[in-house]
């Protein structure tokens, strides 16, 4: 399995994408407290409805589509399988992190 962007989505296959959290003090990978994913086609997220998730970061280091888990310290990934029937476009990642 291997990290998705840049390249395009394609329906029927896995897609993941990845978030590095930093501590903007001194600039080294933390753990936040909370970790959630959503996609959204063609806006952000609140001006979009969600496409995928959200999905929330619950302890797991296990990869599973439909699931956030931790590779490492301050690291993440997502993984959306994608539909057979998405649409052609633009999809947001959304990262909220606190």
């Amino acid at each position: 399995m291997s990290l998705s962007p840049p390249q395009a989505a394609i329906p029927g296959e896995s897609y993941l994408l990845s978030l590095a959290f930093y501590d903007e003090q001194n600039g080294a990978l933390v753990d936040p407290s909370n970790v959630q994913f959503d996609l959204t086609y063609g806006q952000e997220v609140g001006l979009a409805g969600d496409t995928a998730g959200p999905w929330t970061y619950e302890g797991s280091s296990n990869p599973a589509p439909g699931t956030v888990w931790r590779t490492g310290t301050g690291q993440y990934t997502a993984w959306w399988q994608v539909p057979l029937t998405a649409a052609g476009g633009v999809y947001v990642a959304n990262w909220t992190v606190t």
